[in-house]
């Protein structure tokens, strides 16, 4: 009976959600820059900005949040002025520091320290809701009202380079912590998320401590925490799902079926070379409608299959053949061109 009504509790929420724009996994854009304090825009004050801001992207980058304070590691980056590409003062001492993510990425490899892509998932959040003005505070970061918990979390995951977007207050009495877990897949899919993020409050476990739920189809994951901690989590653990070392670099040959035009082509090709898991792809065979490459990737294919499902432009076809991985082209992935191959 409750699980009937919180599927009921549910519809309102979806139909507040299929009205959002359609939207897909994220590109972050500003992986490799970062703002910092600064007294001085030369010597040594410029230095220590540089080292600060690079120590910010480091976290973004690779996905692992206590990469400055190890000194090893850090060490094998090397100094930071080399990588800084431009700088710029910026209001109230500040100075925005943008470094070249080429150069960045190939030091990364020469450490065999992980890298992360600018293409991420998006996850759909569910936060506790705000009280109304001059109610007591909800659950969150200790003693705070409910609305620093959603600020809390943004500037948390955008210091993780995670893209979020949170869920709107339902209407009173329209859902629990645990409603969105329901259906987690139809729920981010009717917002173009990937991912669902569900929190609720532990009943023992005071006002800052929360019980974050973390979805994706069938699989969950789980940890306690107030608002920082909740987005760090959310960060660690994509970030072990998606960032990769050069070290789990291998070639594998995919056909693709379903390319049958020109423009397919000529997209699917673009697609292939942009995708930050992709360092090479070579064209081998084309025959009614397939095409075999041979792709260099970092990681596994367990990882290409998870780069693939974030833009829903190629989808595992079938059982390997012969060696080859299968991918569907999904179609109306690339609309336009009737050019037949």
């Amino acid at each position: 009976m409750l699980r009937a009504q919180s599927k009921a509790a549910l519809f309102p929420l979806l139909a507040v959600m299929l009205a959002w724009q359609f939207v897909h996994a994220a590109t972050v854009s500003d992986l490799y820059v970062a703002q910092v304090p600064a007294t001085a825009l030369s010597g040594p004050p410029l230095d220590e900005a540089f080292a600060l801001a690079l120590d910010q992207v480091l976290v973004k980058v690779t996905g692992q949040r206590g990469i400055a304070a190890d000194a090893n590691r850090r060490r094998a980056i090397g100094p930071p002025a080399p990588l800084v590409r431009q700088y710029q003062p910026m209001p109230a001492g500040q100075v925005r520091v943008s470094f070249d993510p080429v150069a960045l990425r190939q030091r990364l490899d020469a450490a065999n320290l992980p890298v992360w892509a600018d293409e991420r998932p998006l996850t759909l959040v569910f936060l506790p809701p705000e009280p109304p003005p001059g109610a007591a505070a909800g659950p969150g970061s200790a003693g705070e009202p409910a609305r620093s918990v959603r600020q809390l979390f943004q500037a948390t995951a955008a210091s993780r380079g995670i893209p979020v977007v949170l869920a709107p207050d339902p209407v009173a009495g329209s859902r629990t912590g645990a409603e969105p877990l329901l259906d987690p897949a139809g729920v981010a899919g009717a917002a173009g998320a990937d991912l669902v993020l569900a929190v609720g409050p532990l009943p023992a476990g005071g006002p800052a401590m929360l019980r974050w739920t973390l979805a994706r189809g069938s699989d969950r994951s789980e940890w306690q925490g107030d608002a920082v901690e909740g987005a760090h989590g959310l960060a660690d653990r994509l970030a072990t799902r998606y960032a990769t070392t050069a070290s789990s670099g291998r070639v594998l040959r995919l056909r693709i079926t379903g390319v049958d035009s020109f423009d397919a082509y000529g997209r699917l090709q673009a697609y292939l070379r942009g995708m930050g898991l992709v360092q090479s792809a070579e064209l081998k065979e084309i025959a009614a409608g397939q095409l075999v490459y041979e792709v260099a990737v970092r990681g596994d294919v367990r990882q290409l299959d998870d780069a693939f499902a974030l833009r829903r432009v190629l989808e595992p076809a079938a059982d390997p053949a012969g060696g080859d991985l299968v991918y569907r082209l999904v179609t109306g992935a690339f609309p336009g061109g009737a050019e037949r191959l």
